[in-house]
């Protein structure tokens, strides 16, 4: 089964073009009592993961859920449960991908409160290993670049109760 982009975007094609060209993959879980659990997803959800377009829903499901990297599934499961309570939630986990081995996956979604046989909660999915390694690059530069500075920085972060936290300390602040 397959999901198209839905609502009130204007062009429905251009939006999911958009969506294609962002790498975002869209999905939706229909979770009815006595039956299994069905996933319907697009095409780009489909090439995220590596994932054969000849499956059925429930094959979706199976072929999703049972990838999920052991430790997070709690907080999978925990955020899925968000969403069918009708809250917008998003998680961040490591999912085994059938090509690429293990990658960063985050997802967002909700629940589709129109849908009256049972529970649907539909939403986004996203690789973001390649945007986590950008970032760690960035960041080791830039260590490196105030590592060289001769005098001292400091990077200190500030929470909003109060608590202060070094996050950084250059060479020549040490």
């Amino acid at each position: 089964g397959k999901v198209q982009v839905m609502g009130s975007f204007g062009n429905m094609e251009v939006m999911q073009n958009i969506l294609r060209d962002s790498e975002i993959g869209l999905w939706c879980v229909e979770i009815e009592k006595g039956k299994a659990l069905r996933m319907y997803v697009d095409d780009t959800f489909c090439e995220i993961q590596g994932m054969e377009h000849s499956l059925s829903p429930e094959e979706n499901y199976v072929f999703w859920y049972e990838r999920i990297e052991p430790s997070d599934l709690k907080i999978v499961d925990e955020t899925v449960k968000k969403m069918a309570q009708n809250t917008h939630a998003e998680v961040q986990y490591f999912w085994n991908h059938p090509t690429k081995g293990r990658i960063r996956v985050h997802c967002g979604g909700t629940r589709d409160t129109a849908y009256k046989d049972g529970i649907r909660i539909q939403g986004t999915h996203q690789d973001i290993s390649g945007i986590n390694r950008e970032l760690t690059q960035v960041n080791e530069r830039n260590q490196m670049i105030l590592n060289a500075i001769p005098v001292g920085v400091a990077v200190i972060r500030y929470d909003p109760d109060g608590h202060t936290e070094p996050e950084f300390i250059s060479e020549g602040f040490a």
